[in-house]
């Protein structure tokens, strides 16, 4: 069991573990991100985006993202070096040599991220898998909200098979 930082209120704590977890493994496990480097984060202003931008910074890293003018603001306190409004500007071309490019978009982004990509530099993808098909959650069982002490015990019995869903509308 993980216990609530004390820094945090219990929305900001439970907001974290996915979120936290998928970013360090872009960026931190697979995109070896270090000091000195150079990354972009697409999407900031959203969830992994924003946690993305902090570890990046956390880590000495350099980071430019992607967000909407009425983002900018937002961005810019989390770290971000560079900040590109993605409904005027196009981000291939202004950015070069970068060392990672964490991907949250796929599609057109996904193929334009490779050309802002220095020799040797890492493009990590967390989206598009979903919407090809090739993954699918499996749901066991879904409790409205008011059951939710029976989806618990369900969940304590271990037969469980995919996940339980506690439905709030």
């Amino acid at each position: 069991m993980a216990l609530k930082p004390t820094a945090l209120t219990m929305e900001e704590a439970a907001s974290i573990p996915l979120v936290g977890l998928t970013t360090w493994q872009a960026l931190i496990e697979k995109g070896q991100l270090r000091k000195g480097q150079q990354v972009l984060v697409h999407a900031g202003s959203g969830g992994v985006g924003t946690v993305a931008i902090q570890l990046a910074k956390h880590v000495g890293a350099t980071v430019a993202t992607t967000t909407s003018a009425r983002n900018i603001a937002l961005v810019k306190r989390l770290g971000a070096d560079i900040v590109i409004d993605y409904t005027k500007d196009d981000f291939a071309a202004i950015l070069k040599d970068y060392d990672v490019v964490l991907d949250t978009q796929g599609g057109n982004a996904l193929e334009k991220s490779l050309r802002v990509l220095k020799p040797g530099g890492k493009l990590i993808g967390i989206a598009g898998l979903i919407d090809a098909g090739a993954i699918r959650p499996v749901i066991d069982r879904v409790f409205p909200f008011a059951s939710t002490k029976e989806a618990l015990a369900y969940l304590e019995t271990g037969r469980a098979k995919g996940k339980v869903v506690i439905r709030i509308r």
